[in-house]
């Protein structure tokens, strides 16, 4: 798996989590998470976060979203490790 934070269309994200390729992780705080969220999401608080502990090690990809994609580009470097 590569350590780069690569923009997606939601299209492309949408076939990949469609392809079983990929695992869709919402980095937004609970609160924002139980008004709305992406059908299939897991919640991962950005502000509790361990990348090293998401427990993916069945090779899918991990797409990161949250409201805007702020948040994600923000901290690009610490999701991606």
């Amino acid at each position: 798996m590569t350590t780069i934070l690569d923009p997606l269309t939601p299209d492309e994200a949408a076939r990949r989590l469609a392809q079983g390729r990929a695992v869709l992780i919402d980095i937004r705080e609970p609160d924002e998470f139980a008004r709305r969220r992406a059908r299939g999401a897991l919640s991962r608080p950005l502000s509790t976060l361990d990348t090293a502990g998401l427990g993916l090690t069945d090779g899918r990809e991990v797409i990161f979203t949250c409201r805007s994609g702020m948040r994600t580009a923000a901290n690009g470097q610490r999701l991606a490790a």
